[in-house]
């Protein structure tokens, strides 16, 4: 179990309530020795965070290895280098991670959710499970009405190739099924979300959720809530009809054709996103061809929100503030690199907080961010201590952003 249970519960906390240029593009720069001297100090960094004891002292000596590092670099900004961040960070969080978990055959657990209410769960680990080898994708998978979760991996993913190459982790929903794709159903997903981040050395570029018959429902409302965690939507069996408005970014696989997956199919045709998948009876071979395809994209350089909870605030690189649902919010943003610049249209909404990093934008030149019309030109300024607590808060090592700002709508 992670020592900062707090980076796991920080996905779930709302539903409670590089260098410069195209050379940023070219991948990690860092020795790996580098990136792992540097993820040890910030290991003891977010220990001393979470006990909250010598948390001072813990950041002198990360910023004093930082400033080693940097001083080698030959003009690069160290904190530039987005890549080699989320490797160190993925480094980081294996420094905290107890991992105790059973390979090879379906276990049951209970854990915890965000309020500390019991939560079952079934989970199944390949044999040649090993984190220090590099992180595994997982399948997040809500079973249909019904049905026990560790039946539901015995029977319906007992695919060898499928259990050696995921992670398969099953969440019992608490919540009545005429909940699931309302903020009820949202919690409870995103509780064994909370468990998975606690309990494993996941990739978080590739966490894909997946629902069977009705459990797709609540499936395709996480995600709707919170594109920007998950690296694709799988539906089996007789899925129920869902919403798609935010899976621009996000593609689908639905492994069978009846009504519900036609009418799901539709609905991400009409919204133009052109990322859903129809491979009718569909099986194992399918999904694991389809999930080696694909990585989340943690930067999009075109995305669109509206948000469907009053808790979910934010996507990707973007958050909203000063907006209501029952309003119908929503925000369009577009970044175009080459002249450095990203344009907003927001509709009831009063503010947008963007995060940059060197992936988005150039930092090392003036950022012109056009909202509404309304022109605000700058250089967002990186800040590696924002970055690294960025981090801790959020709980997601493959997302790095180094500067934030915000911006009043009109």
């Amino acid at each position: 179990m992670l020592n900062r249970k707090h980076l796991g519960n920080a996905a779930l906390g709302a539903v409670v309530c590089i260098l410069s240029g195209a050379a940023a593009l070219r991948g990690e720069v860092l020795k790996e020795t580098d990136q792992k001297k540097i993820a040890k100090d910030v290991a003891a960094y977010w220990r001393a965070k979470t006990e909250v004891k010598g948390i001072q002292a813990a950041f002198d000596k990360l910023s004093e290895t930082l400033e080693k590092t940097q001083g080698r670099m030959k003009g690069q900004e160290l904190a530039a280098l987005v890549e080699d961040w989320e490797k160190i960070f993925f480094y980081s969080t294996l420094e905290l991670l107890d991992d105790k978990t059973k390979r090879g055959k379906v276990e049951s657990r209970k854990g915890e959710d965000p309020k500390g209410e019991p939560m079952g769960y079934s989970y199944h680990v390949p044999k040649k499970y090993l984190p220090k080898e590099g992180p595994y994708p997982i399948l997040l998978i809500v079973a249909d009405e019904g049905v026990d979760p560790a039946l539901h991996l015995d029977g319906e993913w007992a695919d060898p190739t499928l259990r050696d190459t995921a992670i398969l982790f099953a969440v019992k929903m608490r919540t009545p099924s005429s909940d699931w794709s309302g903020e009820k159903g949202v919690f409870d997903v995103m509780s064994g979300f909370s468990i998975v981040t606690q309990t494993f050395a996941i990739d978080y570029d590739r966490v894909f959720l997946v629902g069977s018959g009705k459990g797709f429902q609540a499936a395709a409302a996480t995600v709707n809530a919170f594109p920007h965690l998950f690296a694709g939507l799988i539906g089996r069996g007789e899925i129920a009809d869902a919403g798609a408005q935010n899976l621009r970014n996000l593609p689908s696989l639905l492994t069978t054709d009846g009504e519900g997956a036609q009418a799901f199919k539709k609905r991400i045709e009409e919204l133009e996103f052109g990322n859903c998948q129809v491979a009718a009876n569909g099986g194992p071979a399918e999904i694991v061809a389809w999930i080696q395809d694909r990585r989340r994209d943690a930067y999009p350089a075109h995305l669109s929100f509206a948000p469907t909870l009053q808790s979910s605030r934010g996507a990707h690189w973007i958050r909203l503030d000063r907006m209501s649902v029952q309003e119908g919010p929503r925000v369009d943003v577009k970044v175009d690199r080459a002249s450095n610049t990203i344009t907003v249209d927001a509709q009831k909404v009063g503010v947008i907080e963007i995060n940059f990093n060197d992936l988005i934008v150039d930092l090392s030149k003036p950022v012109k961010v056009v909202v509404n019309g309304a022109v605000h030109e700058g250089v967002p300024p990186r800040n590696r201590r924002t970055m690294i607590d960025l981090v801790y808060d959020q709980g997601d090592w493959g997302r790095v952003f180094t500067s934030s700002q915000s911006y009043d709508v009109k």
